[in-house]
């Protein structure tokens, strides 16, 4: 097992309320440069970093995004999965790919989750009620907590910019 806030605290000679204050930079209280500098240079010695588990269940988040489609092998999902990864990673979250989504809402493993779906499947309704979702999908209609396009939209843009870039066969 690793270093624990416990073994940080007994190390540094302070409390492991002060340990989690320092390290969560919540300064409620006073505190000493010496002991704040204590404290660091001990998480760095023994190693110390934050259990995700106990941080989740404290702070009731965990960081991580689900993905959920039923097409992982379209080329475009792939596509996108990088672009959702690399977003997702910058703001400081773990990215969790899934084609089934009961385990991972029912156990609260996520903060949200990106539908790659049809926003009107009906099946989708009890996500709604329970989590923070955001559908992606090709319906052109307008609709809350929705990224779409219009393939037809699309499709006629790209037509127009190359007649307008002169091109008379296409």
């Amino acid at each position: 097992m690793g270093v624990t806030l416990v073994d940080v605290a007994m190390q540094s000679g302070v409390s492991t309320t002060t340990v989690s204050l320092v390290l969560n930079n919540k300064m409620v209280m006073p505190i000493s440069f010496s002991t704040i500098e204590r404290i660091k240079q001990t998480v760095g010695e023994m190693g110390y970093y934050p259990n995700a588990s106990a941080r989740a269940l404290a702070i009731r988040r965990t960081y991580t995004i689900a993905l959920f489609s039923t097409e992982m092998t379209d080329p475009q999902f792939a596509q996108m999965l990088e672009a959702v990864q690399a977003k997702v990673r910058e703001l400081g979250y773990h990215l969790v790919v899934c084609n089934e989504l009961d385990s991972v809402l029912k156990e609260s493993r996520v903060d949200g989750v990106l539908l790659l779906s049809n926003p009107n499947d009906p099946c989708f309704s009890s996500v709604l009620k329970s989590q923070i979702a955001v559908f992606v999908n090709s319906v052109p209609q307008l609709l809350p907590n929705y990224v779409g396009w219009s393939d037809i939209e699309g499709t006629y843009e790209a037509g127009q910019y190359l007649l307008r870039m002169g091109h008379c066969k296409i």
